[in-house]
């Protein structure tokens, strides 16, 4: 009984805090992205060539959904470490815990790049936010989502 109780304050919680609408947008261009002599300094750990077991992250983070809404494929990464592939039309989704992260993302290609960063307040942990990709523009909500 005390768990049902518990269940439903929960619930009701999460549903009231994820009743805000999305404010503002941040748009971020994107450009060209050069011809590196080398390594691309934005990239610090690219895709693993094996597969290697990781450890799932643990504690509380704000999942961020990525909209991709270009006729690319693009490679996401975060902090500088390779986070996944959104082929074009598609979504994906990936955590972030609390503080400022990087979000890098280039064509799979490699001609147009975005760049980004986002602070993950304490406030927000637990909520959606949405990525979405149009064209040379990444928007990037404030809000989140219902």
């Amino acid at each position: 009984m005390i768990r049902l109780c518990f269940l439903l304050v929960l619930l009701w919680s999460a549903s009231t805090l994820n009743a805000q609408q999305a404010s503002d947008t941040i748009r971020v261009k994107s450009r060209p992205a050069p011809k590196y002599r080398g390594a691309n300094p934005n990239i610090k750990k690219d895709v693993p060539s094996i597969d290697v077991p990781v450890a799932r992250p643990t504690g509380v983070a704000q999942m961020f959904i990525m909209e991709n809404w270009s006729t690319l494929t693009i490679k996401i990464y975060v902090d500088s470490s390779y986070r996944g592939t959104i082929e074009a039309w598609g979504e994906g989704r990936f955590t972030l815990g609390e503080g400022e992260h990087r979000i890098y993302m280039v064509s799979v290609g490699g001609t147009r790049e975005w760049s980004v960063t986002v602070d993950v307040p304490v406030s927000t942990i637990g909520s959606m936010v949405p990525l979405r990709i149009e064209g040379d523009e990444i928007k990037v909500g404030q809000g989140r989502l219902q």
